[in-house]
């Protein structure tokens, strides 16, 4: 005869996957006053007899009290042991799961794999100063003079305790060592990156909850106050570099940066380019800076160059070189000749030098009238035309930028020779610019300025 289970305790049971049914005693304690686990469950009858007996007695409870308190810490405890958080362990598991899982086919996903954890090893190995230790911790860690500074690398720190200020040291550390703004605020965003992750590494309240300190660290640390770079190449100059180039053993170094130059595409584009992908008047590329594939229009002159180009290997690729390889190349060359150029310089030329010369040519109107967005006066002003280098809606595309704003910040010099020599056209912008400007005035500017760029 089987025993009734005393009121509080329920008996439950569940068949595992070979068969065995299992028993155990559920114990529930609804009273109001009770501070412990209210629903707990026992392997054995007796067990759940004793726990809820003592729930019942003032002692009993405090011992209960005490008990869970300590395995509660217990449990903590051995949680975290088991878990690393310095900001190392969390950029592993982050290239891990979101680095590594990607594509790693072509020459240009393997260089974007090696260079992002490249990014990652130099910021790990960063060391920046470490607020955490006090004057005694010091001592005791035998510091020559514990008023000194004490700098830790920056993937040892905790990355439940690094703050806003850790950032404004990392970005202190790194200039120190004449890193300029926009390579140190690369790095600031693959730092962000990986908080911004954190919360699927880890279920712990102190991670799923941690604050991003890359989103609130001191911007003025960061302004660029130097002057832009235009990265123009001029005709003499361009001279100078091919000639060089030319003298070179491998003729691969004049081709790829010759064809940068008639196309505007990027050096891994270029390196990369295959015979199947040129079509009579475009390229059709695939792997893209942004991921997204994009037609290159080609002018006569584009088209006529790559004609003489030949496949090196059965795969129809154009060029031998790696673009890490291409790369040490091209620097040691630059270098030997004390040229002051980068290979993005090809790209940043063709572009100003197709958009002098494009119909519909909003960028040049833009920088002349001073609009902040090229974009709005595109809208308003100017009409779309077939796509086409000769125009500068197929010259946006070409180049990849959907954006006309980004090509105007980043890649246009205005070629303003004709523009001024046009007397009118500057004292109209003149006044523009000191809103003294009429509005028939304003009239005959826009006029000129769609008559100039017809």
């Amino acid at each position: 005869m089987t025993t009734a289970t005393p009121r509080g305790i329920q008996e439950i049971s569940w068949t595992l996957k070979d068969g065995t049914v299992k028993s155990a005693y559920r114990v529930r304690i609804t009273r109001k006053n009770f501070k412990g686990q209210r629903s707990r469950v026992f392997d054995n009858l007796n067990e759940a007899k004793e726990y809820l007996a003592l729930s019942k007695t003032v002692q009993g409870k405090k011992l209960i009290y005490s008990i869970e308190q300590t395995e509660e810490e217990k449990y903590r405890s051995d949680k975290e042991n088991r878990n690393d958080f310095s900001f190392e362990h969390f950029v592993k598991l982050y290239i891990r799961d979101y680095i590594d899982t990607k594509p790693r086919e072509t020459e240009l996903q393997k260089r974007n794999h090696a260079s992002t954890v490249a990014f990652f090893n130099i910021i790990l190995g960063t060391s920046i100063l470490d607020r955490s230790l006090t004057y005694q911790e010091k001592v005791d860690m035998g510091v020559g003079n514990p008023e000194d500074p004490v700098y830790k690398y920056f993937g040892k720190y905790d990355i439940r305790k690094i703050t806003p200020i850790d950032i404004n040291n990392y970005i202190k550390s790194r200039k120190r060592l004449g890193l300029k703004p926009i390579s140190i605020q690369r790095e600031i965003t693959q730092i962000s990156n990986v908080f911004n992750k954190a919360k699927y590494f880890s279920e712990l309240d102190s991670i799923v909850e941690l604050r991003n300190p890359c989103r609130e660290y001191d911007r003025d640390l960061l302004k660029n106050n130097s002057l832009k770079r235009e990265g123009f190449i001029s005709d003499q100059m361009l001279e100078k570099i091919f000639t060089a180039f030319k003298q070179y053993s491998n003729p691969e170094l004049y081709e790829i940066s010759n064809l940068s130059l008639l196309t505007s595409m990027r050096r891994s584009e270029v390196i990369t380019l295959k015979k199947d992908q040129v079509k009579e008047n475009y390229i059709q590329l695939i792997h893209t800076k942004s991921g997204k594939p994009r037609k290159v229009y080609l002018t006569k002159e584009a088209q006529e160059y790559i004609a003489t180009l030949k496949p090196k290997n059965d795969k129809g690729n154009f060029f031998n070189y790696t673009i890490m390889g291409f790369d040490r190349i091209f620097h040691a060359q630059v270098k030997k000749h004390g040229f002051d150029l980068r290979f993005h310089d090809f790209r940043k030329t063709a572009i100003s030098r197709t958009l002098s010369k494009a119909n519909d040519n909003s960028l040049l109107v833009a920088n002349i009238l001073g609009f902040s967005s090229v974009r709005k006066f595109d809208e308003l002003h100017v009409r779309t035309r077939l796509m086409s280098t000769d125009t500068q809606q197929g010259a946006l595309r070409t180049f990849g930028h959907d954006n006309p704003d980004i090509t105007n910040k980043h890649y246009f010099t205005p070629i303003m020779d004709d523009v001024n020599n046009i007397k009118r056209l500057n004292e109209l912008k003149e006044k523009q610019q000191s809103n003294s400007i009429s509005n028939e005035e304003k009239n005959e500017l826009l006029t000129i300025l769609l008559e100039f760029t017809a």
